[in-house]
């Protein structure tokens, strides 16, 4: 639905302009040190997503846990993908390391 602009099996969830307004961005969020991760330039917030760049290409991504589970939802536009990992674990450190 989100690589379709609100729109699954052709029918419409979210207007375009409702998914394009959840995913722009609101809020910049200094990265400092952080830049020199997977070259991110950017780190923004939009309505309950966080937008970045890694390696050159837009990361819009949330992720969430509690103990015991760990879950990221991930989406490169670009490359019309979107990735949803959910595991059984108390490790966020492990989630870090397959999404670097």
């Amino acid at each position: 639905m989100w690589l379709n602009k609100g729109r699954y099996k052709g029918k419409e969830i979210l207007t375009e302009k409702t998914v394009d307004r959840i995913l722009s961005s609101y809020q910049a969020i200094n990265v400092g040190n952080l830049s020199k991760i997977n070259e991110r330039h950017f780190l923004n917030t939009a309505m309950g997503w966080f937008l970045e760049d890694r390696n050159g290409r837009k990361i819009i991504h949330h992720s969430g846990g509690l103990i015991g589970y760990i879950s990221r939802f991930a989406i490169v536009p670009e490359d019309n993908l979107s990735i949803i990992v959910l595991t059984n674990d108390c490790s966020v450190l492990k989630m870090v390391d397959f999404f670097n």
